[in-house]
């Protein structure tokens, strides 16, 4: 919460302040296709779905910090009920959840992703691998073929989430 009023800082700047597909005139193709990093444009960081987040926020709170630093939030509150629901899910336990949900939630360890504008990147992959997760495991057949397209928006977000499709399919075994 201390990091609502605070402004942009460090990468902020290649990412959002400085980069002309965030901050410029919105046009869908550009956005997808930017690199991640704006004001280095021959860099090799492609995360289409981390830029064109940081671009409608721009659009959808005026280029203030503090929209950004709310949607990390937001983001963030969102991927500890669906760990808690996980945990709940995988272990059966009402209690054992709520322990692990409030300890996601208060270990100091995401503060960087949530505090920092730049984390958005690792918000956005822990939230669509978590629902990859959730759609994987899904008593309703139907749903369990839109796990693919969260890992892809997972992958699209940051390179970490490469690991889903091996984590999905150890916890279907």
């Amino acid at each position: 919460l201390n990091a609502l009023h605070g402004g942009f800082v460090f990468d902020d700047g290649s990412l959002i302040t400085r980069h002309p597909a965030v901050h410029g005139p919105f046009r869908l193709g550009t956005v997808l296709t930017a690199p991640l990093i704006g004001d280095a444009p021959k860099t090799a960081i492609w995360r289409p779905a981390t830029t064109l987040s940081l671009a409608l926020d721009w659009r959808i709170g005026g280029g203030h910090p503090f929209w950004f630093h709310l949607v990390n939030l937001l983001t963030y509150a969102g991927i500890t009920v669906l760990w808690t629901l996980l945990v709940r899910r995988l272990f059966r336990s009402l209690t054992l959840a709520m322990v692990a949900g409030f300890l996601f939630a208060a270990h100091p360890l995401h503060t960087e992703a949530v505090a920092w504008i730049s984390g958005r990147g690792d918000l956005l992959a822990a939230l669509f691998g978590l629902i990859a997760l959730h759609l994987a495991l899904a008593d309703r057949s139907r749903l369990r073929p839109w796990s693919y397209v969260a890992v892809f928006l997972a992958l699209a977000s940051k390179e970490t989430a490469a690991i889903l499709p091996l984590l999905i399919l150890y916890t279907l075994r």
